[in-house]
């Protein structure tokens, strides 16, 4: 089993009826959306786990491009978020420090200390005969840091006479300027399914394209959300993302507007950022919605836990562990000095420390009445993470029904586009 969901008790019996019988015309049409497996609806995204066709349309694009010893991911948002959760949780915080290749780097902000630097390290490594791979990621095809990032790499391309036909890979939707760019100038391309959104992509050759090239198993990533994706079109008391959605709507009926998904792996934090997008831009509509926060345990123990155990009750938390991990023991026996400040900790391991930490938490939050559910993932491997990026997903579509606002639009953020376009 990929994940451990935990209810803790969260939803009493007529929430659980009351959400049954409102969610059950949702959860019937994302099942015949699921059997279709077609891209005709805004749900869509739910069959791109047992889409055979797109991680080969992938792995052939990734033969007609060099090996690349640096990889710039030139995108925001949805088109660069889940491969930077999937991306850290397997390979870690250090993966560029640890000589891992290829190295990675995210273009996507028009920060210019931030651009300068990487454009630096890409540069410094054409120099050193290394070879630098961009994948160009944007749906519209159009956005405004994407566009800008991608001139300012493929002029320092041109500046080198770097071929793009084999160091650039242009991912959007199909006839978008992007598109056209990319046939003007022979470039690899990566089309997106036009009925899936940027912050449901993930699991498309938007995040399937950079994480192949970084050697992360893509077939047990879509494994894991293919099985996943059944469960969740299953009815209202076999299908865990209904039930969370449940839990969800129900705490926020109560006041709990604020979700807190309280991550126990610093490596799990740019999941956590990819989560929050998916349900803010998802929910955040006709004054409704949830507002996601995202902490790190325990190093949040010592900065935000007065606020979270003392502070206002208007928080539901998602405590989100991992099960497996690397051993990593605190030294039974050391300098004479220290044995009586190391003495409670001595022999155990760092996951025994984080595990207690973690139990004794949530152990002040039930005496606190304060709720919350769990979820492990069994480890942090592509099939565990691909089902929790299917869960993350479906619970948003259902949460969305229950709110009654659109899961798949963002017509502020389009507003907000339109006027930050330089005219």
């Amino acid at each position: 089993m990929h994940l451990t969901l935990d209810m803790n008790n969260a939803l009493q019996e007529k929430q659980r009826l009351f959400c049954a019988k409102k969610l059950a015309p949702c959860i019937k049409h994302l099942h015949e959306v699921h059997l279709t497996g077609r891209y005709e609806d805004p749900a869509s995204s739910i069959n791109l786990p047992k889409d055979k066709h797109v991680l080969t349309y992938v792995e052939n694009c990734a033969k007609k491009v060099c090996i690349p010893d640096i990889l710039v991911i030139i995108g925001i948002g949805g088109s660069d978020l889940g491969t930077f959760a999937v991306q850290q949780a397997i390979l870690g915080t250090l993966n560029n420090e640890l000589g891992r290749k290829p190295n990675v780097y995210y273009a996507d902000t028009v920060d210019p200390s931030a651009v300068r630097d990487i454009l630096t390290l890409c540069e410094r490594a054409i120099v050193a005969k290394k070879e630098v791979l961009l994948n160009i990621i944007s749906k519209s095809g159009t956005t405004m840091e994407t566009t800008a990032n991608a001139a300012i790499f493929l002029k320092l391309f041109e500046r080198y006479s770097i071929d793009f036909k084999t160091h650039v890979v242009i991912t959007t939707d199909e006839h978008t300027p992007l598109w056209k760019f990319s046939e003007e100038n022979d470039i690899p391309k990566l089309s997106i399914p036009k009925s899936v959104g940027g912050r449901y992509s993930v699991l498309s050759s938007v995040g399937l394209f950079p994480l192949h090239v970084l050697g992360i198993d893509c077939h047990a990533l879509l494994r894991g959300a293919a099985e996943m994706a059944e469960e969740c079109v299953a009815s209202f008391d076999q299908n865990p993302a209904a039930q969370r959605a449940a839990i969800l709507y129900s705490h926020l009926r109560e006041g709990e507007h604020t979700h807190n998904l309280f991550l126990f792996s610093t490596y799990l934090e740019a999941l956590g950022k990819w989560y929050r997008q998916l349900m803010a831009e998802s929910l955040g509509k006709k004054h409704t919605g949830m507002t996601p926060i995202v902490s790190i345990g325990t190093t949040d123990m010592h900065s935000m836990a007065q606020l979270y155990l003392g502070g206002p009750k208007n928080i539901f938390t998602t405590f989100i562990c991992v099960g497996a991990e690397p051993e990593v023991r605190v030294p039974s026996h050391t300098s004479q000095n220290s044995i009586e400040q190391i003495a409670p900790v001595a022999g155990k391991t760092l996951q025994e420390l984080r595990s207690r930490t973690l139990r004794e938490v949530q152990q002040e939050y039930s005496t606190k009445k304060l709720h919350f559910t769990t979820t492990q993932l069994a480890s942090r491997s592509p099939a565990c993470l691909g089902a929790f990026l299917q869960l993350s997903m479906m619970e948003t579509m259902y949460l969305a029904h229950l709110l009654g606002v659109n899961a798949f639009d963002q017509p502020n953020v389009e507003e907000y586009k339109q006027r930050s376009r330089v005219r």
